[in-house]
């Protein structure tokens, strides 16, 4: 997995496409494997895939305008097809769950939604293995229901920078939108 950080011509899902037939075509190995996992923010996606594939792109970044990406330090291809074998031994173990509905809004990672019953998390947690993650629609979401959103987050932590800079652009989004 890598963090791409965009500019406004970067063209991130022909780079994953060009990557998946390099991998295909040139080197002619199956299973190709190059998407978007994690809609973080505007400027900022998580690409996961094939290694093979994310060489190819950081090779190749100039080409597709992609001016900074960084690895992260992950053990598999989260939020991709390559997951899904691991999607039946998590559906075992949440077999043996007690899963409540929650008492507070909780919202799906894989479609942005509230979750209503135990039966939808438990569907959605198992989904959010192979699936891409919608951080920013979700922020969409919560940032238009709430009037001011604060989290208290480690300081430290890419998290909060993240959520820092989405509040940051919803906030300016909102200006925009009642400003007109």
């Amino acid at each position: 997995m890598m963090m791409v950080f965009l500019m406004h011509r970067t063209k991130m899902k022909y780079a994953c496409f060009t990557a998946r037939c390099y991998f295909t075509e040139v080197l002619k190995m199956d299973s190709a494997v190059c998407s978007i996992a994690n809609y973080l923010y505007p400027e900022c996606k998580v690409i996961t895939g094939n290694n093979l594939a994310l060489e190819f792109l950081e090779k190749h970044s100039k080409e597709f305008a992609i001016p900074q990406m960084r690895r992260l330090p992950v053990s598999g291809a989260f939020h991709t097809d390559l997951m899904k074998p691991a999607q039946q031994h998590l559906k075992e173990a949440i077999k043996h769950m007690d899963i409540k509905t929650p008492i507070i809004p909780v919202h799906s990672n894989v479609n942005s939604y509230k979750y209503k019953h135990p039966k939808a998390i438990e569907r959605f947690l198992v989904d959010q293995l192979s699936e891409l993650i919608k951080w920013e629609q979700t922020m969409h979401i919560l940032y238009s229901r709430i009037s001011h959103l604060h989290m208290k987050l480690d300081r430290e932590s890419n998290l909060d920078r993240f959520c820092n800079v989405q509040i940051r652009c919803l906030h300016s989004m909102r200006q925009c939108l009642y400003d007109e």
